[in-house]
């Protein structure tokens, strides 16, 4: 069995997948420490609003099913009545666009502000 020897074109297409990839990774990184910052937690229960505050105060709101946290500039859902806890397993948000989703209790924290990424646009 030979080992095969790394030629040079498998070192010229090497180099050329890294001179296209690390400018494009760096460009992501840069618009994304550019992007406005999130200022607003949206709470919905039902469908309607439930209640609106500010991602940068320290607070705890009960739902009565949930309670979702907010602390250092990040929200998400402490607990839940629910029985699978999926809405606690999606962790910590904090920009823009960002949601935590309870379906059984019908509860969405949604962080507003800054520079929301559009999915689609409908006439």
């Amino acid at each position: 069995m030979s080992l095969r020897i790394i030629r040079k074109p498998d070192i010229i297409l090497a180099a050329a997948l890294l001179l296209v990839c690390i400018p494009v990774i760096l460009g992501l990184r840069i618009a994304d420490r550019n992007a406005l910052p999130a200022s607003t937690v949206v709470i919905t229960k039902n469908g309607e609003l439930f209640k609106s505050c500010s991602l940068y105060e320290d607070t705890t709101v009960d739902t009565g099913s949930n309670t979702i946290v907010i602390r250092n500039g990040e929200a998400y859902m402490g607990s839940a009545t629910c029985k699978n806890h999926i809405c606690i397993r999606q962790g910590h948000i904090s920009r823009a666009g960002q949601m935590i989703v309870c379906m059984p209790n019908r509860i969405v924290v949604e962080i507003k502000g800054g520079d929301e990424a559009y999915d689609a646009v409908t006439r």
